[in-house]
This record gives structure tokens, sequence and C-alpha cells, in this order.
């Protein structure tokens, strides 16, 4: 089978490029036209400019439908983010969703955090501050949340490390949630420990927490 390249035809202001094969086995022709981002075209070592007329290996076909294939990802991927911030981890589950390949989906979301499309650094403060501050959350509620938006635990752990008080978060919830007296009460103080610690808080941010409203009276 011989395949050349007949033509390539820069697209969106050069962001990518349309290469124009011919395949043909000496009896018969095919032509097809495949969009490449122009980064990932260039890494194949094909000229822009006097690409015209070169006859290709088997391989660099591969090579090239490969690179359309990613491209195609790329673009879907790109819209996904247009949408919804997504994670590297989301995205590349949405992408496979949609039908590309495992390979194809990672490669693509690893390209659009390259790029900058994806920032799970802060993406993941953004909702660190949003659970801490507007949902009062404890720091291993916190922590569960991030994970299962998919963030990596690199990622987590870092964005865990900002400084917030969460002894005062919890007199928060505390003044909005729930009643000081039922405190006294054992069964009930139990109760509302329980439901506390489900919010991520611990034992010892309970205790100052109450200490803290104790001190407002």
């Amino acid at each position: 089978m011989k395949t050349v390249i007949e033509k390539i035809t820069p697209i969106r202001e050069g962001e990518a490029v349309i290469v124009s094969l011919s395949l043909s086995d000496g009896v018969h022709e095919e032509k097809c036209k495949h969009e490449i981002a122009t980064d990932l075209f260039l890494d194949m070592g094909f000229p822009l400019s006097s690409g015209d007329g070169i006859e290709i290996s088997q391989d660099g076909y591969e090579e090239i439908i490969d690179a359309s294939e990613l491209t195609s990802a790329i673009k879907k991927g790109a819209d996904l983010i247009g949408f919804a911030q997504n994670t590297k981890k989301s995205l590349v589950l949405k992408l496979l969703h949609k039908g590309f390949s495992k390979d194809i989906s990672v490669r693509a979301a690893d390209y659009l955090e390259n790029v900058g499309y994806i920032n799970e650094r802060e993406q993941a403060e953004e909702l660190f501050s949003d659970l801490a501050e507007r949902r009062l959350y404890g720091p291993s509620r916190i922590r569960n949340e991030l994970y299962k938006k998919g963030f990596s635990e690199d990622v987590i752990n870092v964005t865990m490390q900002t400084e917030l008080d969460f002894d005062k978060i919890l007199a928060e919830r505390i003044r909005r949630t729930v009643n000081l007296s039922d405190f006294a009460d054992k069964a009930k103080r139990q109760k509302e420990i329980a439901s506390l610690m489900r919010y991520g808080f611990s034992v010892g941010n309970i205790k100052n927490a109450l200490i803290i409203l104790k001190d407002e009276q």
C-alpha cells in the first residue's frame, strides 16, 4: 500500500491542520482527510510548508491516524471542560463514555492539563474553601469529598495543608444547627457529637468549638 500526503492545510489560525492522504494498492486509490493538532503533527516530524506529495510508511500512516484520534479526543475534552470543571480522572471517564479508548482518553487529559485547560490544584483549592467556609465541613469530610471528585492524592494532600481554623468553623455550624442545651443531656450529646463527626470534625474540634461558644455566653 502506497500512502502519500497530498496536501497539508492549516485551519483555525494554525491551531490544527487537515492532512489529505492518498492510499493506493496499484489498482484502487482511496483519499481521506484527517484533522490533527498542529503541535502533534510537528512532533511527528512532518513539515507544514513542504509536506505535499510526501510518501510515508505504514508506521507513518498509523501515526497520523493515532494523532487524528487524539485530536478528536482533545477537542471533545475541551468542550466538556467548557461546560463544567473536570479533574483529569473525571475527564478520562467522560471521554471513555464518549467512545474513545482508554489510551487516547488518558493522553487527551494529559494534553489538556499541560496546556492549562485543567488546573487541579486551583480547582481543589476552590472546592476546599467552599466546603469549609460555606458548607461548614470538617477536614476528614472535605478530604473525602475531594477524593470523590477525582483529585489525585498529591493534590489532596497539598490542598489539605491550607490553614483554616476548623474549631471556629465548627462553632459556626453548631450555632446554626444545634441547640446548645442538647449537650447537657448525655443521650442527646452523644447523638450530636456523632452527627458533627460525620461532617468531618474530630473530638478535639468539638471540644474546642464548645469552649468558644461557652466563652461567648
